[in-house]
């Protein structure tokens, strides 16, 4: 937890300092803290060590057999997309920490350009990306990540009403990893107004949902051939997905109330900031009853970290009230993040970090 205290601090300082320069405008320190902060998130990420995060050895052991097989390791159980991206980045370099490096430049890259592009608070979009644990998900769930950032670019084509370069980035993402085809869902939410009639209508759809996940995922597991992956997780619940599912609904509760108070001063695409953070609310009320869904929620909790700090940015107009706000929601966010890598560490080994910098590999993927 230490190191997660001392990367929050540090990324705090760094803003008060680049801002202390007198010299240069207020959106060029912006840029440039928001650039080095995604440095210093990449540098770490690349140079953990190997046994980090619950999946990593898995992917690398992928990897290896990519660079070995070429492209007969399509054959094996994983998305195709993903194979093929493993056999191409092998032809470069087949060495593990290679790979590792590539993996950490796209997500860090990708998030960053989604931040740049879409919040209008960059400091409290990186604290948010670190604190709602999105940072540390990224070093274990690798492939959902590398689907995540494809869904990221498929958000800027819908908003340059690039419908079919949209849908066309997502089933790139879903050849990744399959659970990205429900992205699809950010289209209609962009296009959709929020009224009470359909969030209504939605929630009693994902109650009924969340209460007939037995009888529904068998049959979306069988037409997807994997019985035995989903079956056998139905009435997985656990602490985390409650408090997903609280986090998300607070936070969407908080922007409501933020739009609905300040009618008269309207920012873009209200509707789909609403309907995006109701969504991802609701997917994350059905895992609590299966907590393998919650990785279907991600696609859409992402948004959270944009949204949040242009809301507050727009509708809070007194800057003292921006300030207070700023600082309850950073108090809040490191009191929650805290909390869960203290008290329940083995929900994510990427929790306690380890960096190979200064030490020889401890771990090299067989």
């Amino acid at each position: 937890m230490l190191t997660h205290l001392l990367l929050i601090l540090f990324i705090l300082l760094l803003y008060v300092f680049i801002h202390s320069f007198k010299r240069g405008s207020k959106m060029s320190k912006e840029k440039i803290f928001l650039f080095l902060s995604f440095l210093l998130l990449f540098v770490l990420v690349a140079t953990r060590e190997m046994t980090m995060g619950n999946d990593t050895q898995t992917y690398l052991q992928v990897f290896k057999k990519c660079s070995m097989m070429g492209f007969d390791a399509l054959n094996l159980k994983y998305e195709t997309g993903y194979l093929v991206f493993n056999v191409l980045l092998s032809y470069i370099s087949s060495r593990p920490r290679f790979f590792m490096i590539i993996m950490s430049l796209i997500f860090n890259a990708g998030v960053y350009y989604f931040i740049k592009d879409n919040s209008k608070n960059y400091l409290l979009s990186v604290i948010m990306y670190i604190c709602m644990l999105f940072y540390y998900n990224s070093m274990t769930m690798m492939r959902q990540f590398l689907a995540l950032v494809i869904v990221l670019f498929s958000y800027s084509a819908l908003k340059k009403g690039k419908n079919i370069s949209f849908f066309l980035l997502v089933i790139l993402a879903s050849t990744i990893h399959s659970s990205a085809i429900i992205a699809l869902l950010l289209f209609p939410c962009y296009k959709m107004s929020h009224t009470k009639k359909k969030i209504t209508f939605i929630f009693l759809v994902s109650l009924i949902a969340m209460l007939s996940l037995d009888q529904i995922i068998p049959f979306i597991a069988d037409f997807l051939g994997k019985n035995d992956l989903y079956t056998n997780r139905i009435g997985s619940e656990s602490l985390s997905n409650v408090l997903h599912f609280l986090v998300f609904l607070t936070i969407y509760l908080f922007s409501l109330y933020e739009v609905k108070r300040n009618k008269a001063n309207k920012v873009e695409k209200e509707n789909f900031y609403l309907n995006v953070l109701f969504l991802a609310a609701m997917i994350n009320m059905i895992s609590i009853n299966m907590n393998i869904l919650s990785r279907a929620a991600l696609y859409f909790n992402v948004f959270a970290i944009v949204i949040v700090p242009t809301l507050i940015n727009d509708y809070i107009k007194n800057k003292n009230n921006v300030k207070i706000v700023n600082i309850a929601l950073v108090s809040i966010l490191l009191i929650y993040s805290s909390a869960i890598i203290y008290w329940k560490p083995e929900w994510n080994s990427a929790y306690n970090y380890k960096t190979c910098l200064f030490r020889e590999e401890s771990y090299i993927c067989e």
